[in-house]
């Protein structure tokens, strides 16, 4: 009797050479190729790994030199990483779950340079973002023409005038046939040979008995008739009278309405203290109109990370066979991320990565902070992502940072007033929630060290006396609020310079 098969023993170590060979050449390319894939899929331009490494004992994956392309600016790269090292739970791995332990994330970086484009199509520029920007139009410092004013004004004195014009003439068409119907020289003619023939007809001999009695029954009818004639005299006197009462209002209002046109179109187009209310919003909305469109972009682009897709299954009986300790098909129990920005170094950790959060009971949230920075005195961002109760989605982001330097900001296109924040100092407090797809977020900023200076070569008169005003300013703050809907919302900015502003105007 044979104990050892040999048949069975070189055909296990072919299998086992196969596999091996398998693994060794094609599972670390596979893997890359499909990460590479589906995050280009995810983010709409190119993500690309150096190299993947798989392991089996124990069980993990290292990726290096991951680098994820700006898709509005395919020469840079929104975000790269030197490695991302995880281990992975090789229990789970025949339940089909990916379930990774631990994953470290290091030398992170932000918008580094690329050697080549990472576009994969051509991205028109968002409409929404135009229509965000046209908000914030800085509006010209030099007076028009008169007549080009006046050609593109719709003057209310104008209008009321002809108002009251056309309700005069109606009116008074109106009246027409009541006027028609009133007594003239003819009706009051007849009235009088009438009762002449009654004063005839009544006196004593003339007819008897008979004709007084024939000359009273004619001088009650005059008697009615003129006394018609009187009420309706009077009524169209009342009629007249209150319709005359109520357009000598209309005139007067008609007579004082040029000047409320002068008024309004002077606070308009004249460079007066009320011209300049909220220019801030032109000088400084259009630097945050920008970052809120490019949060919101990365926020919808990101979102399917947590989002679980629907699944479509064959006709039959859904069977759910209960698990004593339930979790995700995939999940990432905690991510550690250490980089570095222009500013130094930060870490972050990230917890419950998940597409099944309702499975697993728990948000994922973040929390990330500055150390040894450069310019840059303090830096937190906390949040959470809330998919708990899909139909309840709740997205909470909260961030501080103290002692900003900013050099070098324009904060108005060239093309119009060109001024620019040389340097300042900046304490920034946002919070922002997003529950379905209602947003309500808040912004408060405090500069101080600031040096503001005017771009503009040959600036006019009321440019050089704002531009004056400007550059004396030493501190301001803001304050901003976006609210509304993800893909409809008011951003509104306000400022204390605006009382700089008008100050230099009046």
């Amino acid at each position: 009797m044979k104990w050892i098969r040999w048949w069975g023993v070189i055909a296990f170590v072919v299998f086992a050479a196969v596999v091996g060979g398998f693994w060794f050449v094609l599972a670390d390319s596979l893997v890359k190729c499909s990460i590479e894939r589906t995050g280009t899929a995810l983010v709409g331009a190119r993500v690309e790994l150096d190299k993947a490494d798989l392991t089996l004992f124990p069980l993990g994956l290292k990726l290096t030199g991951l680098q994820v392309t700006n898709p509005e600016e395919p020469m840079t790269n929104a975000v790269s990483a030197a490695s991302v090292s995880m281990l992975i739970d090789g229990v789970n791995i025949f339940r089909r779950k990916v379930i990774v332990e631990e994953m470290a994330v290091e030398g992170v970086r932000l918008n580094t340079a690329r050697k080549t484009s990472g576009a994969i199509s051509r991205r028109p520029e968002s409409e929404s973002k135009k229509g965000i920007l046209d908000r914030f139009a800085l509006p010209a410092l030099e007076v028009p023409d008169v007549r080009e004013i006046l050609s593109g004004e719709v003057l209310e004195s104008v209008n009321l005038a002809n108002r009251t014009r056309d309700e005069i003439t109606q009116a008074y068409s109106g009246f027409e046939g009541e006027l028609a119907g009133l007594a003239d020289r003819k009706k009051l003619d007849e009235y009088r040979a009438r009762f002449e023939r009654i004063k005839g007809s009544g006196k004593a001999g003339a007819g008897g008995m008979g004709g007084v009695i024939g000359a009273t029954g004619d001088f009650l009818s005059l008697q009615k008739d003129i006394k018609a004639e009187l009420e309706r005299i009077e009524r169209v006197k009342t009629g007249v009278g209150g319709v005359l009462a109520n357009y000598r209002e209309r005139i007067e209002e008609a007579k004082k309405a040029p000047f409320r046109d002068i008024e309004r179109i002077k606070r308009k187009y004249g460079l007066t203290p009320e011209g300049f209310s909220n220019i801030s919003r032109a000088l400084l909305g259009p630097a945050l109109a920008s970052r809120v469109e490019t949060a919101l972009l990365w926020y919808g682009r990101l979102s399917p990370i947590v989002a679980r897709a629907a699944t479509v299954r064959d006709a039959g009986v859904n069977v759910r066979f209960p698990e004593r300790r339930p979790v995700p098909d995939f999940l990432v129990r905690k991510a550690a991320l250490t980089g570095r920005i222009p500013a130094g170094e930060f870490s972050g950790l990230i917890t419950n990565i998940t597409d099944d959060q309702e499975k697993l009971g728990s948000p994922m949230s973040f929390n990330f902070s500055g150390t040894r920075l450069k310019g840059l005195d303090s830096l937190k961002l906390t949040g959470e992502i809330n998919r708990v109760l899909p139909a309840k989605p709740k997205d909470t982001v909260a961030m501080k940072m103290r002692g900003y330097k900013v050099e070098g900001v324009e904060l108005a296109s060239k093309s119009a007033f060109p001024m620019e924040l040389r340097q300042a100092l900046v304490d920034i407090d946002l919070t922002a929630l997003v529950e379905g797809v209602a947003m309500d977020a808040g912004l408060s900023a405090g500069f101080s060290s600031v040096e503001m200076v005017s771009g503009k070569e040959e600036p006019g008169v009321v440019e050089r006396a704002v531009a004056s005003a400007l550059s004396g300013v030493k501190g301001f703050k803001i304050k901003a609020s976006a609210t509304g809907t993800l893909s409809d919302y008011d951003l509104k900015v306000s400022s204390d310079l605006d009382g700089v502003l008008k100050n230099a105007a009046g």
